[in-house]
């Protein structure tokens, strides 16, 4: 701008040139307010500090320092207000700085901002004029809340030089064993390395071994920050430290001095312990660098595991790509730790491994097919996670089975994809782990869970429906969703998963379809919770049963009857609670198919309930439990008005083996109509018990008082021969018996369908001497003249033919009683066809006044007849 158009402006008119909105107006009107001077030059020139652009604020801030005389009191006063804005401020620190000293007293105010930006800025405007009044604020910011802050306090301070030492000595001392002040104690520490880096070394040595963990902190920091290579031994020993923050601030110090200090780990390494290699070779890895990886496969030539495990430490901690292909070859280590132990160190490293890491997937080694897959999961990436994608679905066990170990290191909904794709993995192992990992990461995985039922194979459905179960309550809304499907198997799976949750959320769905009586539906579901067996679902369905009507409880109760046996408590609670014969019945009805003794008890008081429908139920509930204990309870129902329970307690009865309930089902066998004497029978008949035959022939040999029970019991008896142990028991009991109940067991045993030999009726025969026993045992010997066996007509015709004397009159009596035309006829012609030999037993027979036999003297009449 030429002078003279300058000078053309007056106050106003530079004043009103502010406000333009062309820059070059605007540079003309400052320069026009220097040229013109004065307070409300100055003035105006300190508004133009809030300009929005930076050469306009420049200009008015040279302006400033070219009317110092006439600006000092101006700055001065501006420094003291409340209400800088941060470019005022800044413009106000930069012209001050510029005027000199005597601007130090607005400085040092405006460094006390609580701007952080303008604090930063003030602390390095002290140390850039070397305002000494400004020290001791230097000293406070050492502890400002700002981290670049503290650094531009400490940077200005070490400007200051050695002058300020034994200040910031003395403020560390006062603050370094408080917890409080660690952040400003740090910064004490390393401003007091910088300024003095060989001294600080021997002054500072003694602490970094003190108890006190913050007097080593900063001692370490001091000596650190120092940078001096006499430190390197006092922060080589402090790697071993206990406290965390310790050993990271000697690492990050030491990697400063580079190949010393490497040489100096490497020298400790050969004397440390096990622990303490551990330490050293973390540090030497990150110090040398690229430099390490040689050093790194130096060690891992060890035969020495520690020591290979060292040396993949050194490699890993390099970061440096070259260290991954060494790491690599650790797969195939024999130690499991040392292969582990190089897939973390890749994973250190990072992504620039992925290229030489994937190409160990192609490789016909399963040990680095295995630990590659680990580290791709490990790392983690997108690359990473896809390349772990492509190769779930390829048919390898190794792989799949990394990938599964693998997804526990990583996280989002790809990894979630891949485990969901895993469900339909190539062994059991792998699906149930991919399954237990869908789980740990909660509802979040039900989208990706859902598209497996859009053609997912039968394995993958299967283990996602054990997922929806370990997912429990949020995942009903997808399982409701499922009850959709057209394919069965997906609605049997679904119903299965939500009766294994078991909430009342999923149980909602299940009672629904039981209030719609779709009796194919419902079916459908029982059969589907069959293999259910959870408490939660029990529980809550036997709360709800008092609840629910009866076309609900039907289903309900079907369902309960496969519980195991705290379900079965559950049922016995609530049915003790019952509060009506209604609700008592389905609780029953529940209990249909246990075997557990002991329900025995709790379900026997409702034998005497009213309703005759809660006395059959309670007859099927013990029917297959019940014991000679409630014997009497069970003879009463004999009586009881309802036909159909007089016949179901009869297999009841039966199956207790209790020998008092013979003589009551006796004298209920005589009342009874066919259909139940049938029944009785059959039962019994198949309830063999040694207490029951003894009853049974206790009351055979009874008096004449009790013999309408005589017959009953030989009816009963005869159906019980069926079983070839009480049929020998029988036998035995005829020889040496009292007439009366020898002949009635063979009557039993004749009239019976039984295979006995001809050879056991014989023994039978000659074992009793008995008459009448004899006469019904020579039925059975008789029988077998015509029978279809010719062994048994054999022996039966010599048998008889060599006893004749003793056989004719028994066989006479055969003929007499009888009521078989066959047998009569097939008898009198073999006592014909004996001739003379049988006449002297037929005149014995005649002669028996008592038998007066007409049978008798026809045939000798015939004999004598055919002899002459």
């Amino acid at each position: 701008m030429a002078r003279d158009e300058r000078d053309d402006l007056d106050l106003e008119g530079a004043c009103s040139l502010l406000k333009s909105k062309r820059l070059d107006d605007r540079k003309k009107a400052v320069a026009a307010l220097r040229q013109m001077g004065g307070t409300q030059a100055v003035v105006a020139l300190l508004d133009c500090f809030e300009d929005s652009f930076w050469p306009v604020r420049e200009r008015a801030s040279n302006a400033l320092v070219g009317l110092a005389a006439q600006s000092s009191q101006h700055l001065l006063k501006q420094s003291q207000r409340q209400d800088l804005s941060q470019d005022r401020a800044y413009w106000l620190l930069k012209t001050m700085a510029v005027i000199g000293p005597s601007m130090t007293k607005g400085i040092l105010k405006i460094a006390s901002t609580d701007q952080d930006d303008i604090r930063g800025y003030a602390f390095r405007i002290i140390g850039l004029h070397q305002i000494r009044e400004g020290v001791q604020l230097l000293a406070r910011g050492l502890g400002d809340k700002e981290w670049k802050n503290r650094k531009q306090a400490s940077e200005a301070l070490i400007s200051f030089g050695t002058p300020v030492y034994g200040s910031l000595q003395k403020l560390l001392m006062e603050s370094i064993r408080n917890p409080e002040k660690i952040d400003f104690s740090y910064w004490c520490a390393r401003t007091l390395g910088k300024l003095w880096p060989e001294g600080i070394v021997e002054a500072y040595t003694p602490y970094s071994r003190d108890k006190d963990w913050l007097l080593r902190l900063n001692s370490i920091v001091a000596i650190g920050a120092g940078g001096h290579p006499k430190g390197i031994p006092v922060l080589a020993a402090s790697l071993f430290d206990a406290v965390p923050q310790i050993r990271d601030h000697a690492q990050r110090f030491l990697r400063h001095h580079g190949a010393a200090a490497a040489n100096h780990l490497s020298a400790l390494y050969s004397k440390a312990n096990g622990q303490q290699r551990i330490l050293l070779s973390v540090s030497m890895g990150s110090i040398l660098g690229a430099a390490g990886v040689e050093a790194g496969k130096r060690m891992f030539a060890s035969r020495e595991q520690a020591v290979r495990m060292d040396g993949l430490t050194v490699l890993g901690e390099t970061r440096h790509p070259d260290a991954v292909m060494p790491l690599m070859s650790a797969f195939r280590d024999p130690c499991w730790q040392v292969r582990d132990h190089a897939s973390a160190m890749i994973a250190r490293i990072g992504s620039s491994s992925y290229d030489q890491l994937s190409r160990g997937l192609a490789t016909k080694y399963s040990d680095i097919r295995y630990w590659t897959v680990i580290t791709l999961g490990r790392l983690g990436g997108r690359r990473e996670i896809e390349t772990l994608a492509q190769h779930s679905q390829k048919d390898d066990p190794v792989i799949q089975s990394a990938i599964i170990s693998a997804l526990e290191e990583m996280y989002g909904p790809e990894a979630h994809e891949i485990a969901v794709r895993m469900l339909d993995g190539s062994t059991w192992s792998i699906r149930s782990r991919a399954c237990g990992y869908l789980v740990s990461k909660g509802p979040q995985v039900i989208p990706k869970l859902m598209t497996v039922f859009d053609g997912g194979t039968e394995n993958a459905t299967y283990w996602a429906m054990k997922v929806f179960i370990g997912l429990g309550d949020k995942a009903v809304e997808a399982l409701e969703e499922i009850l959709n499907s057209p394919k069965s198997e997906l609605r049997s799976q679904a119903y299965l998963s939500l009766g294994m949750i078991a909430s009342r959320n999923s149980m909602k769905a299940i009672i629904e379809a039981f209030r719609k009586g779709d009796e194919t539906l419902c079916y459908f579901i029982i059969k589907a919770l069959a293999s259910a067996d959870s408490e939660d679902m029990v529980r809550y369905l036997v709360e709800i049963m008092p609840s629910c009507d009866s076309s609900i409880n039907r289903w309900i109760s079907l369902l309960l009857q496969r519980v195991g046996k705290s379900g079965l408590e559950m049922l016995l609670q609530g049915l003790g609670k019952a509060s009506t014969s209604e609700i008592a019945y389905w609780y029953l009805k529940a209990l249909k198919n246990t075997d557990e003794p002991s329900v025995l008890a709790a379900v026997l008081p409702f034998l005497d309930d009213r309703n005759p429908q809660v006395r059959l139920e309670t007859l099927e509930v013990i029917s297959e439990i019940a014991d000679s204990s409630c014997t009497s309870r069970l003879i009463r129902l004999l009586d009881d008005p309802n036909q159909e329970i007089r016949r179901a307690v009869i297999p009841v009865i039966a199956s207790t083996g209790d020998p008092e309930s013979i003589a009551p089902i006796l004298k209920f066998l005589v009342s009874s109509d066919e259909e139940t004497a049938t029944r009785i029978l059959d039962h019994f008949g198949r309830s063999f018990s040694a207490p029951f035959l003894e009853s049974l022939v206790s009351i055979m040999e009874k008096t004449s008082e009790e013999e309408p029970l005589v017959i009953p019991a030989g009816t009963l008896l005869a159906a019980m021969c069926s079983d070839e142990e009480i049929l020998e028991n029988v036998e035995s009991r005829v020889v040496g018996s009292s007439s009366i109940l020898a002949g009635n067991l063979v009557r039993i045993l004749r009239e019976g369908d039984f295979e006995i030999s001809f050879q056991k009726w014989k023994a039978l025969f000659e074992a009793n001497t008995d008459d009448s026993v004899r006469q019904q045992l020579a039925f059975p010997i008789a029988a077998f003249l015509f029978c279809a066996d010719t062994g048994g007509r054999e022996a039966a015709t010599r048998y008889l033919t060599d006893t004749l004397t003793v056989m004719v009159p028994y066989l006479i009596g055969v003929c007499e009683i009888t009521s078989d035309p066959m047998m009569k006829l097939t008898l009198t012609q073999f006592i014909e066809s004996l001739g003379e030999r049988a006449i002297n037993s037929l005149e014995q027979v005649i002669a028996d006044e008592k038998r007066n036999s007409k049978l008798a003297s026809q045939l000798l009449e015939a004999i004598r007849v055919a002899c002459h």
